[in-house]
């Protein structure tokens, strides 16, 4: 019966002990198609910034999830854009560049939509480049790194907005309010599309945009529709590499207010441990600075621009090595303590029988 209770006190602790294991969370964040599901599942953007000629080449890279047939985003430019591929290595290069050498485990990271990903929720149109009618304009297309890019100019948000319904995209108010601005601005928006090849399961593969664009100030298109970022969505997070021939520092609007962006890194292009300067052949200027920040706001506060601007000392900046590990436990063996007990149990009791019953007194 002692033996009985034990096992079962056991078995109790165990059960216990299997509860309070950490059980790894699950999150989601997903944009959804007419016809299927679409998320991001990694987003890095690099701005290479030329003073001398006020031109910013905007590089993304970014990996899908989907079952629809196809689906867009928008970009939106202040002036029409040179499209072109950039190998992935790039920010293989710029992560291996500004991360610790030494991380005992590296966690994966969790991607959402943001503004620059603007999703255009797809029809069923084939997405071909087709002639606008006014007051929407086609100022160009091309097949680039995986995509069909369209760059539009519009006059008009409404009439924007039918464009984008009869090219089979849902123009959904949220994303017609974002675009407000850019149209009354003149600029300009191209039109992604990722198209699923033949044959294609969940995944689509594309390359590295890099988008060369005439801009008086450098910026990264921070704002985003008001359905994009709900307060429930799960933590995001944007890498931004900036390099230009000064460090620089990031700011909301035209007077670069408050941004909750942390800077990371700040060191030259020269010292780094990897070389970035080989995928970005003629880009890079002499003596350039790459200052890369985090920023990991969800949902996103403010509706503007991020800006950038040289800062008027250098600061070097180095990130504080990571060593992420598993937090040690100390195993406590239930199963021997269980056997040692009642093993001991076991002893006491044959022990206890084999010792000769005492004496009777003897008659006096």
């Amino acid at each position: 019966m002692c033996g009985s209770n034990l096992a079962s006190a056991a078995a109790l602790v165990i059960g216990v002990i299997a509860l309070v294991q950490p059980r790894p969370a699950q999150a989601c964040a997903a944009a959804y198609p007419r016809d299927g599901r679409v998320s991001i599942a990694a987003e890095e953007a690099a701005i290479v910034w030329d003073e001398a000629s006020k031109t910013e080449h905007f590089i993304r890279r970014a990996s899908f999830e989907t079952g629809a047939k196809d689906f867009g985003f928008l970009v939106p430019t202040p002036t029409v854009p040179q499209l072109a591929e950039v190998p992935n290595q790039l920010f293989d290069a710029l992560d291996a560049a500004t991360y610790p050498d030494f991380r005992f485990t590296q966690e994966p990271t969790e991607w959402r939509p943001g503004c620059l990903f603007t999703m255009l929720f797809r029809g069923g149109s084939d997405g071909s480049p087709r002639t606008a009618a006014a007051p929407v304009r086609v100022l160009g297309g091309q097949r680039v790194a995986g995509y069909d890019a369209v760059i539009l100019e519009a006059d008009d948000t409404a009439a924007l907005g039918q464009w984008l319904e009869s090219h089979g995209y849902e123009a959904r108010p949220a994303l017609l309010d974002w675009v407000a601005p850019y149209v009354a601005g003149k600029w300009k928006l191209t039109a992604f599309k990722v198209a699923k090849f033949s044959g294609a399961q969940d995944g689509v593969s594309t390359s590295a945009v890099r988008m060369s664009f005439a801009t008086e100030r450098p910026y990264y298109p921070y704002r985003e529709p008001r359905d994009a970022s709900p307060k429930t969505a799960a933590p995001r997070s944007l890498h931004i590499f900036f390099i230009a021939a000064k460090q620089v520092e990031g700011g909301l609007g035209p007077d670069l207010d408050a941004w909750k962006g942390r800077l990371r890194w700040s060191w030259p292009v020269s010292e780094l441990k990897s070389d970035v300067s080989q995928y970005l052949t003629g880009l890079v200027p002499r003596d350039a600075w790459l200052t890369a920040f985090d920023d990991l706001s969800s949902p996103r506060e403010g509706a503007a621009e991020l800006y950038f601007r040289a800062v008027p000392s250098v600061k070097f900046t180095l990130p504080t090595e990571i060593l992420r590990g598993r937090t040690p436990r100390a195993i406590v063996p239930v199963d021997a303590m269980v056997f040692v007990v009642g093993l001991g149990v076991l002893v006491w009791r044959l022990v206890k029988r084999r010792k000769p019953p005492p004496a009777a007194p003897r008659p006096a």
